[in-house]
């Protein structure tokens, strides 16, 4: 199966920014945890759109995980795994703005978070095997 070299591009590019995201909320955790919810959720995001590539489709603007999710098929091996952390869709907003209240929503505890995290990092390795094995991958 031949690949074009820009989809194996964007296929490595997706992963390697979603590192660079999962290492800032990693380092954000503890001092400016709704910031690092944020960044989890776009590594997840950009994990999702790595594979999503990978099946030759596009993902177009929306942020919510669930929504990129559906554009899998739901056999897809990965597809329940990403709808895991579908509660982290509205990460971009609902800890970084008051609500119509004026009321902040407060992000997880340390502890809770610190096991997203975790879970971020397992499903990194995941995706890294399911495109490895698909050929569309190789780490640097």
């Amino acid at each position: 199966m031949s690949v074009h070299p820009l989809r194996l591009r964007r296929i490595q590019a997706f992963v390697s920014i979603a590192g660079g995201d999962l290492k800032g909320a990693k380092l954000l955790a503890v001092e400016a945890r709704a910031q690092a919810m944020f960044l989890a959720q776009q590594a997840v995001e950009k994990l999702l759109r790595a594979v999503i590539e990978a099946d030759d489709k596009r993902a177009g603007t929306t942020h919510n995980i669930g929504e990129l999710a559906s554009l899998l098929s739901s056999r897809h091996e990965l597809y329940d795994r990403f709808l895991d952390f579908n509660d982290l869709s509205g990460a971009s907003t609902r800890y970084r703005y008051p609500t119509s209240a004026g009321h902040e929503i407060h992000p997880p505890t340390q502890a809770s978070f610190a096991n997203t995290l975790q879970e971020i990092d397992r499903l990194t390795k995941q995706v890294v095997g399911f495109l490895e094995q698909q050929q569309l991958y190789r780490q640097v």
